[in-house]
């Protein structure tokens, strides 16, 4: 008797279409005994091709021995969990002609999870561009360009920066209806928005009543014009600290006090704040001390001897540079030091240059440079330091002395190879007495660092602090004076240092004696 053909109530069981001839799995007549159901042959015969492409082995990290772990044979990717719906998956994802060739195109059947899984993938993607639609549908022009300008003023560009044709076809690429604005039109654009700026803070300022401190300093652009810049500091009904940029006004050439006093006084008069003047700090040039006594005949009601603060940190930075100057003995005037040597000019060769001038010279042809910068770079892998680009000082930042003196004592065994494998670099190599002055600067600009980075705090008032800070330097000089006067081997460069010392307590005096009493009511 013929057996029945084997039925299942599960689909997975049910083969209606017929076997592929590469699968090769027609089964021959046998008795009804032998034959096992074909549903379930099929099943087993893709389950061995599907492992036909894994390794199964002992997991090496496992003590356990019925651990396994599976290894991808086309792509060697390892898998801790090698179940036969691990290893399915896997050839879907990543090989998947090789997938079709054992289950077909058609995916297997999906569980409801999975299945609403990707109803919600087709319901993001539709809602996406349903938002792409409707932001090219919903896009504003006029919002499009404030952004332009803000995108100007932090930039630092010209106006004339969208008016090449890579731009225009970039923009019209993203959205088709984005028109850039031109050089003129962009000028408007920009002024228009200052002027919405100038009225937003003209109102803001009307609702404060407290007193208003002003700071105002020069600034010079990109393309070198000068111009004052104008801050305003106070404290709302609400006790929040604002400081808030008034404007910027061309200088025009002009830095003389009466000049100055011309343009602050105009600013403070078109904001209408010239009667809440609480203080106005400046630097310590002697133009700004001509400039408070002329706000007077503007401002007649101005107590110019209690509302002038010099800036300390500028005071600190006069300190410093007198300190440095004296022993850098060799340099006439503190701008010398950074003089600018080029890469080839070996003329700063020929005259036995100073401590700190050897390292901002070698810092500076390190800069300028990539050949010598290179052979640098192999000195240092060589000593197993970590290499780092050279930084040079400038004139307003005597800090910035101090962290190229710092970079040189952190490079200094790289700096002595480089210097002695470089023919026109021998003369720049300090001595072991130079590198001694150089870590005994370092030691003493420390403590200036100290005090100028406790009084350059923006979110708390330094006022109080600075008749402290003054002091405690002081003191911390003067008792660095003694030692070395007391020293009874005192040699040449004790000598320099002591009157390095005495130069900057001097400096730092004479503006001690500028300070009026709100420094101390504070």
């Amino acid at each position: 008797m013929e057996s029945e053909p084997f039925q299942s109530s599960g689909s997975e069981y049910i083969v209606n279409e017929k076997v592929s001839e590469s699968d090769d799995t027609e089964p021959k007549e046998k008795s009804a005994g032998s034959v096992p159901p074909k549903g379930k042959r099929v099943k087993a015969n893709k389950t061995n091709k599907i492992k036909d492409y894994f390794i199964i082995e002992q997991d090496p990290k496992s003590k356990k021995t019925t651990e396994k772990q599976g290894k991808c044979t086309l792509c060697l990717l390892k898998m801790k969990n090698c179940g036969t719906s691990s290893l399915r998956r896997h050839l879907q994802a990543k090989h998947t002609r090789v997938y079709e060739n054992i289950f077909g195109r058609s995916s297997p059947p999906k569980s409801e999870a999975e299945a609403s899984a990707s109803s919600n993938r087709r319901s993001t993607i539709t809602n996406w561009l349903e938002k792409t639609t409707s932001c090219s549908e919903n896009f504003q022009q006029d919002k499009f360009q404030k952004l332009l300008v803000e995108y100007i003023a932090q930039k630092y560009l010209p106006f004339n920066f969208f008016e090449d044709a890579i731009s225009g076809k970039m923009y019209k690429f993203l959205n088709p209806k984005a028109t850039l604005p031109g050089r003129n039109q962009m000028k408007s654009l920009t002024l228009k928005t200052f002027a919405a700026a100038q009225q937003t803070i003209k109102s803001f300022l009307k609702t404060c009543n407290s007193k208003i401190s002003f700071t105002i300093d020069g600034w010079s652009s990109f393309n070198m014009k000068g111009y004052y810049g104008i801050t305003a500091h106070f404290i709302d009904k609400n006790w929040k600290l604002h400081c808030i940029l008034l404007d910027f006004v061309p200088a025009h050439g002009q830095h003389t006090g009466n000049a100055i006093a011309k343009l602050f006084f105009e600013v403070l008069q078109f904001y209408d704040v010239t009667k809440c003047i609480q203080g106005i700090t400046t630097d310590n040039t002697n133009s700004n001390f001509t400039f408070i006594r002329e706000l007077q005949t503007h401002i007649s009601e101005i107590d110019t001897k209690n509302i002038h603060f010099v800036c300390f940190a500028h005071i600190l930075n006069l300190a410093a540079r007198d300190f440095m100057k004296i022993l850098d003995s060799e340099v006439e005037e503190t701008a010398n030091i950074l003089t600018d040597i080029s890469d080839d000019d070996d003329d700063d060769c020929q005259v036995p240059p100073s401590s700190v001038r050897k390292i901002h010279s070698l810092a500076k042809k390190l800069k300028n440079s990539e050949h010598l910068r290179e052979d640098f770079e192999k000195f240092c892998t060589t000593l197993n330091l970590k290499f780092t680009m050279p930084k040079l000082d400038v004139i307003t930042r005597w800090n910035s002395t101090l962290d190229m003196l710092r970079w040189s004592l952190n490079m200094r065994n790289a700096l002595n190879i480089l210097c002695d494998n470089v023919e026109n670099l021998k003369t720049l190599m300090p001595t072991d007495t130079e590198w001694s002055l150089i870590e005994r600067i370092c030691q003493y600009l420390n403590v200036f660092k100290s005090i100028s980075i406790i009084l350059e705090g923006e979110s708390y008032a330094p006022l109080p602090m600075i008749i402290i800070g003054i002091n405690m330097l002081l003191d911390r000089l003067e008792s660095w004076a003694m030692v070395l006067d007391n020293k009874p081997d005192r040699d040449e460069i004790d000598e320099k240092i002591i009157n390095s010392i005495q130069a900057a307590r001097d400096k730092i005096i004479r503006h001690y004696e500028r300070t009026n009493w709100m420094y101390c009511l504070s």
